[in-house]
């Protein structure tokens, strides 16, 4: 499959928790933001669950740093790395 079928599976799963963030790490790595769930759940880039980090309070939004660190930010402008 390409990138943006493997997207709009992912975009599906995920339909019915209003993902409000996304971000891809260079090893296919897929991180999706789900604010309302207080979620960031990670799959692998076949669409597997790999892990949830649910610490955040109304998560917006994450990216992956150059050698792969997760930082997630939140409504209330804080951040956390993962």
């Amino acid at each position: 499959l390409d990138f943006s079928r493997k997207f709009l599976n992912i975009i599906w799963i995920f339909r019915p928790f209003d993902p409000v963030g996304l971000s891809v790490c260079p090893d296919g790595t897929i991180a999706v933001v789900s604010g309302p769930h207080h979620a960031v759940k990670l799959y692998y880039a076949d669409g597997q669950h790999l892990k949830t980090y649910d610490e955040l309070w109304y998560p917006r939004s994450v990216a992956f740093g150059p050698d792969s660190l997760l930082v997630g930010t939140t409504n209330s402008q804080n951040y956390k790395k993962f």
